[in-house]
């Protein structure tokens, strides 16, 4: 069953702020976000990361999950920090309508807020549960990067 997610258009809000929300982070891709024929491939993935600068995004889900769910995000310009999106640009995003669904679900209330809309459960938690049937496939290409648990 796919769950329908709110998207919103980039915001003359959003070249207020300068991309606050893509400033100090990235949003998730979801499967949906993946092009290609299902299940999605240990390859499809690979290539996917390599055309979109996306990486494998470990998050700890406190009270759902025992272990780490392994996600796919863009990369940050700084790997070991909260930073920046690699997409961002003074014009906005570089990849228009191909922008992650987390980031398209992000509603702009304001100049310098945003609301994040993908899932009644919170944005990790709908995310994870998005990659749960991938997680040997991200699993695999979290080692080639070399991730390790």
């Amino acid at each position: 069953m796919t769950v329908k997610v709110p998207t919103f258009p980039t915001s003359e809000l959003c070249v207020q702020c300068g991309g606050m929300c893509c400033r100090y982070g990235s949003g998730l891709f979801l499967p949906r976000d993946v092009p290609g024929p299902r299940p999605l491939t240990v390859e499809s993935l690979r290539e996917f990361c390599r055309e979109r600068k996306t990486v494998v995004y470990a998050e700890y889900i406190y009270g759902y999950y025992s272990k780490p769910q392994l996600m796919l995000r863009p990369r940050q310009a700084d790997a070991c920090t909260l930073d920046q999106c690699v997409h961002l640009t003074a014009s906005g995003c570089a990849l228009g309508d191909l922008r992650p669904t987390g980031c398209k679900s992000l509603e702009v209330i304001r100049a310098d807020r945003c609301v994040q809309r993908m899932g009644t459960s919170g944005d990790g938690v709908f995310a994870a549960r998005s990659w749960r049937r991938y997680q040997p496939q991200l699993r695999e290409l979290a080692k080639e990067d070399g991730f390790s648990w």
